[in-house]
């Protein structure tokens, strides 16, 4: 073979490299990049749709732990007597636990109270304050009444005002209190 057939014959697979390149990208290369831009421009409308949601999740998250913060234990305090009285007054949550929460919300120190009474174990919930004046004083969180239940005492001669005589066996047993 000649020196001008042998570069006929390079030429010849340079060209031949050349059209199957232009194959490759034309067929296989480009229109896999074209789905691949698809696909993704696809999954954007997803992605956006998730960092709104962990958006939310981390916005409630902070609405949280600010309430947290607002009633943590290390921010509050045992009230005055008149103060603890004054709050349950202004109180429109008819159930202790709620009650509790608001309290803390607004700094106080306070319990629940569980009065147990009868042969039947039943429980009653109060709210309670170490108060600094007046020292451990309870209340019913739907009156605001106060209430200094005894252990042997009927539950209605300790509240104030008393309450009318029942017909169930309302002597206190037990008085547990949860901080």
């Amino acid at each position: 073979m000649g020196k001008s057939e042998k570069i006929t014959y390079l030429l010849s697979i340079i060209l031949i490299g050349l059209i199957l390149s232009w194959l490759i990208l034309s067929y296989i290369v480009i229109p896999s990049m074209e789905n691949r831009t698809a696909e993704l421009e696809d999954g954007i409308p997803i992605i956006n749709e998730r960092i709104v949601e962990r958006l939310k999740s981390i916005n409630e998250n902070r609405s949280e732990l600010k309430q947290l913060q607002i009633g943590d234990e290390y921010h509050l305090y045992d009230p005055l007597y008149q103060e603890a009285q004054e709050f349950l007054e202004n109180n429109k949550s008819y159930y202790a636990n709620e009650t509790i929460q608001k309290a803390k919300n607004q700094g106080l120190h306070c319990a629940l109270a569980d009065i147990v009474m009868g042969e039947e174990q039943f429980i009653y919930e109060l709210i309670s304050f170490n108060t600094v004046d007046k020292g451990l004083v309870y209340f019913e969180t739907n009156t605001a009444y106060p209430v200094t239940p005894e252990i042997g005492e009927s539950y209605i001669t300790c509240v104030n005002p008393p309450y009318s005589a029942n017909t169930f066996n309302d002597t206190i047993t037990d008085i547990i209190i949860i901080w």
